[in-house]
């Protein structure tokens, strides 16, 4: 089977190296790191990822229009503080599959992760 990456947007790598940990055992899953949205979308223009995980902080208007027109090409998942849980209607609305709370453990974005692989829309 082939090696999936996930591209993962935050400012600072917690999440990223908490998935590396979480998925260490699997040979399948690898995890690129993104600082900036603008990074994120620029690689995303050139490269496939089966899902990008994105921290709703670093979106704005314009970069939420661009991360819609990737929605029918992977898998969508933002992290947000739970004040800013009001926009997930928006969010899903775009295609994004997963809305969750920053600060979520690891080990729970990772069973999401499993779950959005075993089902790939």
């Amino acid at each position: 089977m082939s090696t999936r990456t996930i591209a993962v947007c935050e400012k600072k790598s917690f999440l990223t190296a908490s998935l590396e940990r979480e998925f260490a055992t699997d040979r399948e899953i690898t995890f690129r790191w993104f600082p900036y949205v603008d990074d994120l979308l620029s690689h995303l223009s050139r490269h496939s990822y089966e899902i990008a995980i994105v921290d709703f902080s670093q979106v704005d208007s314009q970069s939420l229009t661009q991360l819609a027109n990737f929605a029918c090409q992977l898998q969508l998942m933002v992290t947000c503080p739970k004040d800013d849980f009001d926009f997930e209607c928006l969010l899903r609305e775009i295609g994004v599959k997963s809305v969750i709370p920053v600060g979520t453990n690891a080990k729970q974005v990772a069973q999401t992760i499993q779950k959005m692989i075993a089902r790939p829309e």
